[in-house]
Formats: C-alpha cells, sequence, structure tokens
C-alpha cells in the first residue's frame, strides 16, 4: 500500500501547488519539473531540519 500511497500524496501535493498558479494564470513549468522540483525542497528542508540535532561521536 506504501508504493501506492506515497506517489498518490506526491502527486496531491503537485496538483494543490499547480492549481492556484493556474488559477492565478501563471504558466506552471511541466509536471515531471514541478514534482523533481518539489522533492529537492523537501530534501533540503529535511536535512536543514537535521542540522541542529547533536551527535554522539
Amino acid at each position: 500500500m506504501t508504493t501506492v500511497r506515497t506517489p498518490l500524496a506526491d502527486m496531491t501535493a503537485l496538483v494543490a501547488c499547480m492549481v492556484p498558479r493556474l488559477l492565478s494564470g501563471q504558466q506552471p513549468e511541466t509536471a515531471r519539473a514541478e514534482a523533481a522540483t518539489e522533492r529537492v525542497v523537501r530534501g533540503q528542508q529535511r536535512a536543514s531540519a537535521g542540522d541542529g540535532v547533536s551527535r554522539r561521536t
């Protein structure tokens, strides 16, 4: 089920971002480019969230 839910959730988030742009008259990038951008942004957010975590060496 997870393999189905994750892409479905990603596409839902993508549509949620694209619809307001379309309604405001902006021309969005292709769905593939939008999805790739979202993944990069989420990856950066996850990485920065882990920056404040203390690590034992």
